[in-house]
């Protein structure tokens, strides 16, 4: 237990200490007029609007704002480069990690340099998404990225450099790190808060964080290939199962975790509750992508990342009291954990939720983490067990309860994003 408690001491010091706003007044949430917009809509800026569909999707006069003369052929070809490029990603980056930094190279160093690389290589890796899938994947989304690049080209020059010395004065003066930032139509758009928010969370925060935990023992990067057991010792069928296994399990048991409490109860007290420690997250809405993902105030980071990891060590230390040596997880299931909740955001609706394909082909995870951020309400878990024929999901919009499918919330998308993928 005392494992326990110096891993969770410093954490509540984190969540008490980073954000001045953390008492505020609750603030409920309020359904849109129609005034209000989710395109860049409110649900950020302080007044936790809630949008329907329709409202989100707002009105489509011309055939145009819908793609309808893709064919099928072509989102078969983008469904299955998605599955290619993502299952390549994972493939290609455990490979080196487990080369670079398992067994004798692991270390609290390692920790924090996998977390860089991976932050950075899976950033990279939705931009190469929305180059080849342009054709197909949200307008909303895309003409943000654009006018992100176009905002960035824009800054290599002499006014360009003008602006980042006024927003690293205002960055030092404490604005984004103890009190909220000023402009906030900016803050939603620029691409120097996009750039802030990547550096504060993705190459500063996490990477220190990690670096504690592996420190303090929470974690261990034994070899991927190394057996850790072996199954009917001199029978026909014995077989030996590799950390690799252990690592899929881990991670499984991982996302139960932080699905039943961090985002099942937590999430949604902090779209109820807490908004001002979540409204940052919600920022980005129908122009959501891993570009934007980042954005994250500290509290709420700790909230939806750290609970799982500290409560599934200690079910393994409750369970095995006499065991020898510490208690820890391998540093992988955590980088998979990482990966899932990043692929949820990701511009292409079919990116990979759990890497399996028994489990991805009936829950679609990214589609219904996509309309949570467009319409600010409903679908808070990772896992869309809504999406399942025969289980129920309320609508606060008409108060009732309906089966759920991924047809629906696949058509929800499509009328949100004004996409036409088909409804499968």
């Amino acid at each position: 237990m005392d494992f326990l408690f110096m891993g969770l001491a410093p954490l509540s010091l984190l969540v008490a200490a980073a954000i001045p706003g953390t008492v505020a007044t609750a603030q409920p949430q309020q359904t849109a007029t129609k005034s209000d917009s989710a395109t860049f809509g409110s649900a950020a800026d302080g007044g936790n609007i809630v949008f329907t569909p329709a409202q989100a999707g707002g009105p489509v006069d011309r055939p145009e704002d819908i793609n309808f003369v893709i064919s099928i052929g072509r989102y078969t070809v983008v469904k299955w480069g998605t599955y290619l490029l993502d299952y390549a990603y994972l493939i290609g980056m455990f490979y080196v990690f487990d080369l670079w930094f398992g067994g004798e190279n692991w270390g609290p160093s390692a920790a924090a340099k996998i977390i860089m690389m991976n932050s950075t290589g899976i950033t990279l890796l939705d931009i190469l998404k929305a180059v080849l899938f342009s054709d197909v994947v949200a307008k909303a989304k895309l003409d943000h990225l654009q006018a992100l690049w176009q905002e960035l080209c824009g800054l290599l020059n002499e006014d360009g450099l003008e602006k980042v010395v006024s927003f690293l004065t205002r960055v030092a003066s404490g604005e984004g790190i103890i009190h909220e930032f000023k402009d906030k139509s900016a803050h939603r758009r620029g691409v120097l808060y996009h750039i802030f928010y990547f550096v504060k969370i993705a190459l500063v925060m996490v990477p220190l964080s990690s670096a504690f935990q592996a420190h303090i023992g929470m974690f261990h990067f034994r070899p991927l290939m190394e057996t850790v057991a072996t199954v009917g010792v001199g029978q026909w069928w014995e077989f030996k199962i590799s950390c690799l296994a252990v690592v899929y399990f881990e991670y499984i048991a991982m996302s139960f975790v932080k699905d039943a409490l961090s985002m099942n109860v937590l999430h949604q007290m902090m779209h109820r509750q807490w908004y001002h420690m979540h409204k940052v997250h919600h920022m980005p809405m129908k122009e959501l992508s891993v570009v934007n993902l980042w954005f994250f105030d500290l509290p709420d980071l700790v909230i939806e990342n750290i609970v799982a990891p500290v409560i599934l060590v200690g079910l393994k230390v409750g369970l095995s009291p006499e065991a020898a040596g510490p208690v820890s997880l391998h540093w992988l299931s955590f980088i998979m954990l990482a990966i899932t909740d990043v692929n949820i955001h990701s511009i292409s609706p079919y990116s990979i939720g759990f890497f399996n394909p028994i489990l991805d082909s009936i829950l679609k995870s990214n589609i219904s983490h996509s309309l949570h951020h467009a319409l600010n309400i409903g679908h808070y878990t990772v896992w869309p067990w809504h999406q399942l024929k025969g289980v129920a999901a309320y609508d606060p919009h008409t108060k009732t309860n309906n089966d759920g499918s991924i047809a629906t919330d696949m058509a929800a998308y499509n009328r949100v994003f004004n996409t036409s993928f088909p409804e499968e």
